[in-house]
Parts: C-alpha cells; sequence; structure tokens
C-alpha cells in the first residue's frame, strides 16, 4: 500500500493531468478525504453521526 501512496499516486495524477483540466483534478482530490473517511468507517463497521 505504502508502494501506491509514493508512487502510483503522483505517477497516475501526472498521467491523468495530460487529458483533465487542473479544475477537475482539484475537485477529485478534494473529495478523497471524504471517500476514505467513508470507506474507513464502512470497513470498521461503525456508523457515522448525523453530523458527518
Amino acid at each position: 500500500m505504502l508502494l501506491g501512496v509514493i508512487v502510483a499516486f503522483p505517477v497516475f495524477s501526472a498521467w491523468a493531468m495530460k487529458t483533465v483540466p487542473a479544475s477537475h483534478d482539484a475537485v477529485v482530490n478534494g473529495l478523497q478525504p471524504l471517500c476514505v473517511a467513508i470507506y474507513t468507517a464502512w470497513l470498521s463497521h461503525e456508523r457515522p453521526s448525523k453530523a458527518f
């Protein structure tokens, strides 16, 4: 997993930036923390609070 964070994410992000505008990448990178939070809550079988 560490190899994906160190190598794969920057390489694929740079590759994707060749074909899409920077605003699209900003939206995707902005949504990543939300997706990670939802995935980890699902993985640990926890229910997020209503404030989430």
